[in-house]
């Protein structure tokens, strides 16, 4: 629960006080120059501003941070931020708006200053990364996310039926399947997301129609999230999606097929899964983006499907 009772977050003057003391721990200094010597306080009205000497700057400790050049007062922004870091489901700006007697306007800004301020600047993972179990409900929450990312990228192949089951159960609806790997990036590929729209359609329904030309109504999707490499697949004809597999993709590192890399994780497969695992290199991500066409056509011609020629990989 966040404590509100403490005087910096009433009194603009202890509001200074605390933050230059996190500021400066070994004495004031001039943000724009350095001099740790030749400042001194500037007379006047304006409380906690500094002139330096050296560079002939004024400058004050909100200098370089984001409550830098704001008209809200400081003990209002130290409140803001201990309530957005101390509250564990997160705070709305109406609510911020509500409890510091500012209007909507002024906590929208703030909370997306502060926001910005909380992202990390150094996403490199540590050297040596602690395994952890992927419950059941962890691979739901991971395959219902990426299907509705795709849902809303490929809008137009998804039928609307999908899409309800979607908001009402909040889970996947069947012909979807997610597949999931240690990904570590080292520059050789660029990949993020690709995505690859195709055609599945049965020989008899193709010979009624007049028009040879089949529509893409089925799609691969390869997105990278930083360390997780996520493929979803979606066809209409169930059984593609469930006789997919990767299992006999050759690994361009030289360690044979690519098994054990990549996990299904929808449909359930029914237990948790140790994380992370066996790691994906450039070259694995490579050749699992340039077989998943490859892997749709030859399941496709064992199903006795027709998969015309598709549509080129969009990449994003």
């Amino acid at each position: 629960m966040a404590d509100l009772t403490n005087p910096i977050f009433h009194d603009e003057t202890k509001a200074r006080a605390h933050f230059e003391g996190l500021r400066w721990p070994e004495g004031r200094y001039c943000p724009h120059c350095g001099e740790t010597e030749k400042t001194s306080p500037v007379k006047g009205k304006t409380v906690g501003l500094y002139y330096c000497n050296s560079c002939k700057m004024k400058f004050s400790a909100t200098v370089g941070t984001v409550y830098e050049r704001s008209h809200i007062p400081l003990h209002k922004w130290l409140a803001a931020t201990h309530l957005m870091a101390s509250s564990k489901k997160g705070i709305s700006a109406h609510q911020i708006h509500r409890m510091l007697g500012i209007t909507y306007k002024s906590a929208w800004f703030m909370c997306h200053r502060i926001r910005e301020a909380m992202v990390d600047t150094d996403p490199t993972p540590p050297e040596e990364e602690q395994p952890f179990r992927l419950s059941e409900d962890d691979q739901k929450v991971i395959a219902t996310w990426a299907i509705m990312k795709v849902m809303v990228v490929n809008h137009s192949m998804v039928h609307h039926t999908q899409r309800k089951q979607m908001r009402t159960k909040v889970e996947p609806p069947d012909g979807w399947a997610v597949w999931i790997g240690h990904y570590k990036r080292t520059g050789a590929w660029k990949g993020e997301w690709l995505s690859r729209p195709f055609p599945v359609i049965r020989d008899d329904v193709l010979a009624r129609r007049r028009s040879k030309i089949a529509k893409a109504n089925s799609h691969a999707t390869t997105i990278i999230l930083q360390n997780l490499f996520i493929h979803v697949a979606y066809c209409r004809d169930r059984r593609l999606v469930t006789k997919w597999r990767f299992y006999n993709i050759a690994s361009n590192a030289g360690r044979g097929p690519i098994t054990g890399h990549l996990f299904k994780i929808w449909p359930p497969i029914g237990h948790g899964i140790v994380w992370p695992q066996k790691v994906l290199t450039d070259q694995d991500a490579m050749v699992i983006s340039d077989a998943i066409i490859n892997g749709v056509m030859t399941v496709a011609r064992r199903l006795g499907l027709v998969q015309p020629t598709p549509p080129p990989i969009t990449h994003y």
